[in-house]
């Protein structure tokens, strides 16, 4: 070992403290200098994360304004078409909402512009006066059950689908329902998939014991009770795609949330509630001779001709009415750290996600010359997010076989309007069966079908 003093006197020691001391503060230094470069980081991503954050509560509340104002419209402009709705009414509507919307993101130095890209269009079906849920014209029974029962709409996505002003003084059914089909005096709203692999039925009904306005929610596949809610108000409504009793939340209502693609919806017993309702669905064509209607009248008097089974717009009541189905705008938001575009969809009520599935917007047939087995088919088709794959037309005998079809790739969220002519090249039949199916990329269907003699009539419709 080195002695600590050298032969000259000189004390080593002392060289080493030095250096030991200007290594320490050296190293003290470096630690400043790294903790200031980790502080700075953090608040700088600190001030990032805030800036998204602001982003993305500006867009749900763009989401939330653009959902209220789409109904607004729907309601106000009522009767009228889908050009006067997406050219006036939805955008007149957007002009005054905006300026009061972005105020006070100015204020705390940031901005969202919100300009109109799209949307999509459907139908609102409802009855405002307080009354019997009852078809427009009498005799629908396609269930089977319940009678007087009508199909409200066809295979749809739907949102805002909503009872109010039912008293319980109305509500003829007055026992607690576990399966709603059997009971003759309980009014049932049947929901189930295109296919009938999913099927539920909301009764209801009066308990008798304490006047509550009760609702029973009934897997009818399952043979389940799902469960029951009550209110003990004198008057309540019943939110289907909100899942609420009288505003507050109602577990057994989920099940809308779990269809996967569009239901079709029913009312059975219909003289066994008053009240009011509205839905607003994704299937276009609210007059006599489109898609949404022939299909409900079609199931519900046998013919797309017949019926009708509501109006076409209010004034009669239950009625249906050209409506906004989604609204699409784009946003783009502004501050000091963080700029955010996106196309922001609002369609307030859906019970899941947004709608994606293809949907037939015009379906009609005209039959020029009769007897001669040839119908043309007029047609226009759209997708919601926009992934349009096909479109095939057929034509079907009595027999239910395909003696014409015409086929067509499709891209895109819109197609048409387009025209095919279908002719049976055989042994002409009286009556034919035409079929029109879209599919999407993802192999989603939806489709039509309407029932036709050959007669020559060109509205389609039987003489």
């Amino acid at each position: 070992m080195a002695p600590v003093t050298d032969p000259a006197g000189r004390d080593r020691a002392q060289i080493v403290l030095i250096g030991a001391l200007t290594l320490a503060v050296s190293l003290v230094a470096v630690a400043v200098v790294l903790n200031s470069a980790i502080y700075t980081e953090n608040l700088a991503s600190r001030s990032g994360d805030a800036g998204v954050g602001a982003g993305v509560d500006a867009r749900e509340s763009v989401r939330d304004g653009v959902g209220g104002l789409t109904d607004r419209v729907n309601e106000n402009h009522a009767g009228d078409d889908y050009a006067a709705l997406y050219g006036t009414g939805l955008p007149t509507a957007l002009a005054d909402w905006r300026p009061m919307a972005v105020r006070h993101q100015v204020v705390a130095g940031r901005t969202f512009r919100v300009t109109r890209a799209g949307g999509m269009e459907g139908t609102r079906i409802a009855q405002d006066g307080v009354g019997e849920f009852t078809p427009r014209t009498s005799g629908a029974n396609p269930l089977g059950y319940g009678a007087p029962n009508w199909l409200v709409a066809a295979p749809v996505e739907v949102r805002q689908f909503r009872l109010a002003d039912v008293s319980a003084a109305d509500l003829t059914g007055t026992t607690p329902v576990s399966d709603p089909t059997a009971t003759a005096d309980v009014f049932v709203v049947d929901v189930r998939d295109a296919a009938d692999s999913d099927r539920w039925q909301v009764g209801v009904y009066r308990n008798t014991n304490d006047g509550d306005i009760e609702l029973t929610v009934w897997d009818a596949d399952s043979g389940s009770h799902v469960g029951s809610c009550a209110t003990s108000d004198s008057t309540a409504s019943v939110d289907l795609t909100g899942a609420t009793l009288d505003g507050e939340h109602c577990d057994a209502l989920g099940f809308l949330g779990e269809l996967d693609g569009p239901a079709r919806i029913f009312y059975a017993n219909g003289d066994a509630i008053r009240g009011t309702y509205e839905l607003t669905v994704d299937r276009a064509g609210h007059r006599t001779d489109a898609p949404l209607k022939d299909r409900v009248d079609a199931v519900n008097y046998g013919r797309h001709c017949a019926g009708p089974t509501y109006a076409d717009g209010p004034g009669s009541e239950p009625y249906a009415a050209a409506a906004v189905y989604s609204a699409t705008v784009e946003f783009r938001y502004v501050s000091e750290s963080v700029t955010y575009e996106t196309d922001v969809r609002a369609a307030r009520g859906e019970p899941g996600p947004g709608a994606t599935r293809p949907v037939v917007t015009d379906f009609e047939v005209s039959d020029p010359t009769a007897d001669d087995g040839a119908f043309t088919v007029d047609w226009a088709v759209a997708d919601p997010n926009g992934d349009l794959a096909s479109l095939e037309i057929e034509l079907l005998d009595t027999g239910g076989d395909v003696v014409a079809s015409a086929t067509q790739s499709l891209s895109g969220a819109e197609a048409g309007p387009g025209s095919a002519t279908l002719t049976d090249t055989g042994s002409v039949d009286a009556t034919y069966d035409v079929r029109i199916t879209v599919t999407d990329a993802a192999g989603h269907e939806r489709g039509a079908t309407e029932r036709h003699d050959d007669d020559g009539d060109e509205s389609g419709c039987p003489p």
